[in-house]
């Protein structure tokens, strides 16, 4: 997507957010993608950067949206079982994304500069686990939830929550949770099926990246 077709919503006000992750180890090249939101934990003050940005929708999020002090979602996905489970605060806002100015990271980007910042990170800070965790598939199931962003663009890393999306889910915490037929059988529903396929390739283009980081660094 081009940055100039990425001002949707530039004028709407969020007050929530859900973050994704990645809680199992996966290497892309020499670089480990996993970090849980128990590795957060153990971060300095429980706080860390949140970098790797490359999607310019989401991108603009960042920089125009989020904001000290909103709580988000720490949310675990391609996983067995992708779910929330837990929440974090914004200590820090937008900042220029270091990494894009490392040539041996794997968000290293090219068109970045010192002077000509592309992308941007923020500070997040624990806040706490989830009484337990709520699955994808649960969230899907929930008739309230059908317009969440979450389920509706599962390609985004970031994704803004309404208020009344933020409550619903946590009222879920204190309820027995509630499975599919096809969840209860292992069954994909085909929007999981499609989000799942939409992560692979983001993966395999991520791969191939590092790889031509590694053959050629100027590039």
């Amino acid at each position: 997507m081009k940055e100039e077709e990425a001002q949707e919503g530039s004028q709407e006000t969020y007050h929530h957010w859900l973050i994704k992750s990645e809680p199992e180890s996966r290497m892309v090249g020499t670089y480990d993608v996993k970090f849980s939101i128990d590795d957060l934990k153990k971060k300095p003050n429980q706080t860390s950067c949140w970098d790797g940005i490359r999607n310019f929708r989401v991108k603009n999020f960042i920089r125009d949206h989020i904001k000290v002090g909103q709580e988000l979602f720490f949310y675990h996905s391609s996983c067995k079982v992708p779910a929330v489970v837990g929440i974090v605060r914004v200590t820090r806002e937008a900042y220029p994304d270091a990494s894009a100015l490392d040539k041996n990271n794997v968000h290293y980007d090219p068109k970045s500069s010192e002077t000509n910042t592309r992308f941007y990170q923020f500070d997040v800070q624990f806040v706490r686990d989830l009484k337990r965790a709520i699955p994808l598939s649960e969230l899907r199931n929930q008739p309230e939830l059908a317009d969440m962003m979450l389920l509706r663009v599962g390609r985004l890393s970031i994704t803004p929550v309404s208020q009344e999306h933020w409550d619903f889910i946590l009222d879920l915490e204190d309820k027995d949770p509630v499975d599919s037929k096809a969840s209860k059988k292992g069954i994909k529903a085909p929007k999981e099926i499609k989000e799942a396929k939409t992560e692979d390739t983001e993966r395999k283009q991520t791969r191939q990246r590092s790889k031509r980081l590694k053959k050629d660094p100027e590039t």
